[in-house]
């Protein structure tokens, strides 16, 4: 009987913890697969996930290239940490008692990245191959020796991509080659927006948000039935691409950022969503189908109605109207709070800068009515000062000894340990964001 079984490879803390992800979501669609990884901190991996896990040396960023020619099995699927099933993909197996390799096309192909070549100039027609997601029919020695070729070119030629060169290769090999159809490595959510319910399921996502999501994707419970994906079927809406999509990731925790305006608000931003939450600041232009400067949200929320439709769109929230709503958002259950502080001296004197001479927009005018900028006179400023100490004494107050409230000056001491011990995200090597800090 032919020996099959998946193949992972994960280097650094991130792609090791979302392993254990993938793994998962192969083990929801095939109970009985054999799952094996390499990787460099196997103390991070659920046992209970992997057939076998194996220690690397000298592990890198590419390290597949290295591990994918020793693979136990006769026949390998091998796939990113980043990938998650929604299918059984036993199918894939037999794909092997014709063909040596398989894999989808790499979806951005007009990205100067992935035009890239080594030696040779392509066609359009034959562009690069996502490795993501790679079937290879690992008993046979030339498919052994070809992957064990592409590892040495790959340290020889220093290319910071691997499939800059397994182009190259594939354009040589004698190897039976196969091209996976798109449904078996989606790259994109966004392609999921115009998915029809006429085109083959989806049996493979590879989105790069999977890389920080640790927690179980919840996605389609079964692709046995076809009716049921109903992608959309006209539900498309203004309020979001993704909004009654049946192929929604897990919700997040929602995150909130209560600090004023001028408090590293756009910094902690930046950070949220390195840490792979869908963000939002403020309502301007652009930040979501329905933005109109805060005119939309502002009315429902005089109206006493607090159910944004933003919030059904985004993981984490920060500037206005959110800030000036803390105490209703706060009863909405699984829900963290950061509020970002600064010295109350500094602080005016930067919102004065910043705003001096700006145009007025609706949530200030909301906010402060004729006081608006805040360097118009010493009476606005002061109206700025008093709501600024009077909001973080009452939100102090409020969240004092809960434990789903953080304060932070980003401004000080901001750095990734804290707000990932709070969230519950492992620490990303990117430096702590600093951005939009008023000039001298």
């Amino acid at each position: 009987m032919t020996n099959n079984g998946f193949l992972l490879v994960a280097t650094s803390e991130t792609h090791v913890r979302a392993a254990n992800m993938a793994a998962k979501s192969i083990q929801d669609h095939m109970p009985d697969a054999q799952i094996d990884i390499f990787c460099d901190l196997p103390k991070l991996l659920d046992p209970k996930l992997f057939s076998q896990i194996n220690v690397m040396d000298n592990p890198h960023r590419r390290s597949k290239v290295d591990c994918l020619s020793l693979s136990r099995f006769d026949r390998t699927i091998y796939i990113d940490s980043d990938v998650r099933l929604v299918s059984d993909l036993t199918e894939l197996f037999g794909l092997m008692d014709r063909f040596d390799l398989a894999m989808a096309h790499g979806h951005a192909r007009n990205n100067p990245k992935d035009n890239s070549t080594w030696k040779t100039s392509f066609p359009p027609s034959f562009p690069q191959y996502n490795s993501g997601v790679f079937v290879y029919k690992s008993e046979n020695p030339k498919v052994i020796e070809f992957l064990d070729y592409w590892k040495n070119v790959f340290h020889e030629t220093g290319f910071h991509k691997d499939q800059i060169t397994l182009r190259e290769l594939l354009w040589e090999t004698d190897l039976r080659l196969y091209t996976l159809p798109p449904e078996y490595n989606i790259r994109y959510a966004k392609y999921l927006s115009i998915w029809d319910d006429k085109e083959a399921v989806p049996r493979v996502l590879h989105f790069k948000q999977f890389k920080n999501e640790h927690t179980p994707f919840q996605g389609i419970a079964s692709l046995k039935d076809h009716k049921k994906i109903g992608l959309f079927n006209g539900l498309r809406t203004k309020l979001s691409r993704f909004d009654h999509f049946i192929l929604k990731r897990k919700t997040k925790q929602k995150v909130f950022c209560i600090g004023f305006h001028k408090t590293g608000t756009t910094s902690l931003t930046k950070a949220l969503k390195i840490l792979g939450y869908k963000t939002i600041h403020g309502d301007g232009t652009k930040t979501w189908d329905g933005a109109d400067e805060g005119k939309t949200l502002t009315k429902m929320i005089d109206e006493g109605n607090y159910d944004l439709p933003t919030l059904k769109i985004f993981d984490a929230f920060s500037d206005n109207p959110y800030f000036s709503i803390w105490k209703e958002l706060d009863k909405r259950p699984d829900s963290k709070f950061i509020l970002t502080m600064r010295d109350p001296d500094r602080w005016i004197e930067s919102a004065c800068k910043f705003y001096k001479d700006r145009r007025v927009r609706h949530m200030r005018q909301w906010m402060f009515g004729e006081y608006a900028d805040p360097s118009s006179s010493p009476e606005a400023k002061q109206k700025w000062l008093d709501a600024y100490n009077a909001h973080n004494e009452a939100v102090l107050a409020h969240f004092k000894g809960k434990d789903n409230f953080l304060v932070m000056d980003v401004t000080k001491n901001a750095d990734w340990e804290t707000l990932c011990e709070f969230l519950g995200k492992p620490i990303p090597r990117k430096p702590f964001p600093h951005v939009n800090k008023t000039k001298k």
